[in-house]
C-alpha cells in the first residue's frame, strides 16, 4: 500500500486541519507534502453507553469502573459511603449490588491479578478494601495506605 489507495476505507473525516480515511483496523493522515496518505496506526472502535447501577434518591458522584474478565466492578460514593456493584457480563446479573464498602470519598477501583481494589479517601487517609473477582461478596477489612492526604486537594488517582 502507497497511500494512494485504501482499499478497505470505511469513513472519510477531518480532524482540525488533517484529512483522514479510517478502515476497520487502521488511521490514515493525508500528507500534502507527500501527496498521499500516512498510517498513522491501529484504530480501535469504541462504544460509551450507561446502565444503572443503582437507584438511590441520594448524591451519587465519583463514580469508576473496570472491566475484569467477564465481570463489571463499579464503584462510586453516595452521600459519604462508598459503594460498589459486581456485574456478570454474560447474563448482565449482579453478583454483588450496591453494597457498602465503608465511609469515604473519591473511590477508585483498580485490578492486580483477580483482585479487585477499591481505593478510597476517609479523612486525611487512603484507604483499600479488596476482593478477589470470583468470590465478591467477600470484602477484605480496610487498609490504610496513607495516613496524612492532603484533604484541601481532595485528588485519589490510581495507576496500576
Amino acid at each position: 500500500m502507497d497511500g494512494s489507495y485504501i482499499s478497505d476505507a470505511a469513513v472519510l473525516s477531518k480532524y482540525k486541519n488533517e484529512l483522514l480515511v479510517m478502515s476497520p483496523s487502521k488511521l490514515y493522515s493525508y500528507s500534502s507534502s507527500l501527496s498521499k496518505f500516512v498510517e498513522k496506526g491501529p484504530l480501535y472502535s469504541i462504544s460509551t453507553g450507561e446502565a444503572s447501577v443503582s437507584k438511590t434518591a441520594n448524591n451519587i458522584t465519583q463514580c469508576d469502573s473496570i472491566i475484569i474478565d467477564q465481570f463489571k466492578v463499579f464503584v462510586w460514593e453516595d452521600s459519604g459511603t462508598v459503594r460498589y456493584s459486581v456485574q456478570d457480563i454474560s447474563d448482565a446479573s449482579f453478583l454483588v449490588s450496591n453494597k457498602s464498602a465503608g465511609t469515604g470519598v473519591r473511590p477508585v477501583v483498580s485490578l492486580i491479578g483477580n483482585t479487585a481494589y477499591i481505593i478510597y479517601g476517609d479523612g486525611a487517609d487512603v484507604k483499600y478494601r479488596r476482593f478477589n473477582i470470583l468470590t465478591p461478596t467477600s470484602l477484605e477489612a480496610a487498609v490504610t495506605v496513607i495516613s496524612d492526604r492532603n484533604t484541601t486537594l481532595g485528588l485519589i488517582s490510581c495507576y496500576m
